[in-house]
């Protein structure tokens, strides 16, 4: 193929592939990454739990101080606290559920019990439950839209914890 390449030069404009600097006698050779499905899963036995709680409650308390001056703007003073009120219902929620996903590493006969499938059935509902309740209860607007608004920043933290992960 000429000029050093391991592959030609047209499967490198699809993205697949990378420098080996350190592998090869000459720095500037490219080699395949690997695919997703080639990549390590994602095992919950192996997510350093102090590390990600860390990472979790920092993420919530940077969030909570951008917040600060949204809110200000946004909600009225004598709803604020509904709303911050209905985001802790949602973080604590959120929580309890992770901490249930979490629960095989102590009990590896779950794992295999479909435990992981009940916990996503579970959130669900208990999610839709308490969204239910704020409105057959006829709780403020805000408390809704603080529960929902701190459910998708724990999903959005989600996201962000496996790309940074690379899993």
């Amino acid at each position: 193929m000429g000029g050093g390449w391991l592959t030609p030069p047209s499967s490198i404009r699809a993205g697949i592939y990378t420098f080996l600097s350190s592998q090869t006698p000459y720095p500037f050779r490219l080699a395949p990454k690997p695919f997703l499905s080639q990549r390590e899963p994602m095992d919950l036995n192996s997510i350093n739990l102090r590390r990600f709680h860390w990472h979790y409650f920092s993420y919530l308390f940077i969030v909570l101080i951008l917040s600060l001056p949204l809110t200000a703007r946004f909600v009225e003073d004598g709803f604020r606290i509904l709303f911050y009120i209905g985001g802790a219902i949602s973080f604590s929620v959120q929580m309890a559920i992770l901490q249930l996903r979490f629960l095989p590493r102590k009990i590896p006969a779950l794992s295999e019990t479909g435990f992981p499938l009940f916990t996503v059935f579970l959130s669900f509902f208990l999610n839709l439950g308490i969204l239910t309740a704020f409105q057959v209860l006829e709780y403020p607007f805000e408390a809704t839209s603080g529960f929902l608004i701190a459910y998708f920043v724990h999903l959005l933290f989600l996201v962000f914890a496996s790309y940074f992960s690379g899993k």
